[in-house]
């Protein structure tokens, strides 16, 4: 019943704090819209060191995966 009761208050507070004030929303929305990113160049070594470590976890992640030999084969027991 706790549970219940702190699971529909946390619901009020959420609808009451997103459906508020709509313009301050809104301005947030104005403001993303003028808001330009700024381009940041990265060295073609990190670039490439960053490239080759995922390739390098992607790599090992299969090997664990395919390498492991399953515990039961077909689901049989041996004696």
């Amino acid at each position: 019943m706790v549970k219940l009761r702190a699971a529909l208050i946390a619901i009020a507070l959420g609808l009451a704090t997103a459906l508020g004030n709509p313009t301050v929303a809104q301005a947030k929305l104005l403001e993303g819209d003028r808001a330009e990113f700024q381009k940041i160049e990265h060295p073609l070594s990190l670039k490439i060191g960053l490239t080759a470590t995922g390739a390098g976890l992607i790599g090992l992640e299969l090997w664990w995966f395919l390498s492991r030999k399953p515990k039961a084969q077909n689901g049989e027991r041996e004696p």
